[in-house]
């Protein structure tokens, strides 16, 4: 018998099992991480972020399940029911009005597009750079965007109202709402370029959906990201993140707004949702059910937890 047959039959099975019973530790500390946060209802108190009221946004701005591209009539229609909205929580709202010349896009064959974002501010009590929380309205096409952005934007609505409820922020929290991000992030490039807002953002935090369902992953930062990654590490209720997200991402042919954000220096965070991306493929219209898949398996398990109000709340 072996020095290696001897220690075998010593430890038997031994290092096998301890090695498993790390395995499935690891395994189980991931799915706890991963799983879904508690979501609250309408009924909830109006200065927490309630899921429940989310969900009714979206239904109201996408739920007639017809497509709205920038430039198209439909989204005149989406856009004054975001405004309504925000309106109705006491902001003052500015349409930031431009046009983009898409002749030269390899997706988009058509003439120039007339784009319009929109702009809200909860003002701070303190001067110096502000935090911006966007996200964008405008859909493909081919489908009403219930996902793609339809829980951003709706989800940032709902930041706003809980927002207006609370007591006077720190800093000024900008709400933008961006048009044209679909036709190569048309209306995150007008306003960088030409809205005076652009260069007072000091971090900037961008909801997005590659997908239907999953939770909100944080995928990519710009600027100095260091701080933000320990905040986000050490202060976030559900933080779930990974260096692996932003590898496969880069090699993707498509970008969001963030993009635009990050080549100005500014830093934040890019969060989405990505699963059961062929969905946002194959599906051509909406129905309530999707609506509510998409709110039960995003903003109802870790959507604004992770991205949205806890980052907000630890910046302002």
């Amino acid at each position: 018998m072996t020095k290696t047959d001897r220690e075998t039959n010593r430890y038997g099975a031994a290092p096998i099992f301890i090695v498993f019973a790390i395995w499935l530790a690891i395994l189980t500390a991931s799915l706890v991480s991963y799983a879904p946060v508690q979501p609250l209802p309408v009924s909830s108190p109006q200065n927490q972020f309630s899921a429940g009221r989310a969900e009714s946004t979206l239904e109201l701005l996408v739920g007639d399940a017809i497509p709205h591209p920038a430039g198209s009539e439909q989204n005149v229609v989406v856009r004054n029911r975001i405004v309504k909205l925000l309106e109705s929580y006491g902001y003052e709202v500015e349409i930031q009005h431009g046009n983009t010349d898409l002749l030269d896009n390899p997706v988009y064959r058509r003439p120039p597009v007339e784009l319009a974002n929109i702009i809200a501010i909860r003002k701070g009590s303190t001067p110096g750079n502000a935090i911006m929380l966007a996200s964008h309205y405008d859909s493909t096409p081919n489908g009403p965007g219930a996902a793609d952005d339809g829980i951003g934007a709706s989800a940032s609505i709902e930041i706003a109202r809980m927002l207006a409820e609370e007591e006077t922020p720190t800093r000024d929290v900008v709400f933008l709402i961006t048009d044209g991000e679909e036709l190569g992030l048309q209306g995150a490039t007008l306003f960088v370029e030409q809205h005076p807002l652009a260069k007072k953002i000091g971090v900037a935090i961008n909801l997005e959906a590659r997908g239907t369902t999953g939770p909100s992953m944080m995928f990519e930062t710009g600027g100095d990201s260091r701080p933000l990654i320990k905040l986000f590490a050490d202060k976030s209720r559900s933080p779930f993140a990974s260096s692996l997200f932003y590898e496969i991402y880069k090699r993707m042919p498509n970008d969001t707004d963030f993009t635009v954000f990050r080549r100005e220096g500014i830093a934040g965070y890019n969060f989405a949702i990505m699963g059961s991306w062929s969905t946002t493929i194959r599906r051509l219209t909406i129905s309530k059910m999707l609506i509510e898949e998409a709110f039960s398996t995003t903003v109802k398990t870790r959507w604004l937890w992770s991205a949205g109000y806890w980052i907000l709340m630890m910046l302002i």
